[in-house]
């Protein structure tokens, strides 16, 4: 029976297992990321008038 020698270096296997995982978190994360952003400028609900927007929040008779 033979044993492989481990002399600190990563073998064929784990090589590639790393560099599998590595990209698949790099997908993963870019993924991600990419679902952050600014779409547009918000648009009034159907039906509201132009004027209604932009407002302050909260109502000023509301408090």
């Amino acid at each position: 029976m033979t044993t492989a020698r481990n002399d600190g270096h990563a073998t064929e296997g784990t090589r590639w297992a790393r560099m599998v995982c590595t990209v698949l978190m790099a997908l993963y994360f870019g993924a991600s990321l990419s679902a952050c952003g600014k779409r547009g400028n918000p648009e009034p609900p159907p039906g509201a008038e132009k004027s209604d927007f932009p407002r302050q929040y909260p109502a000023p008779n509301s408090y």
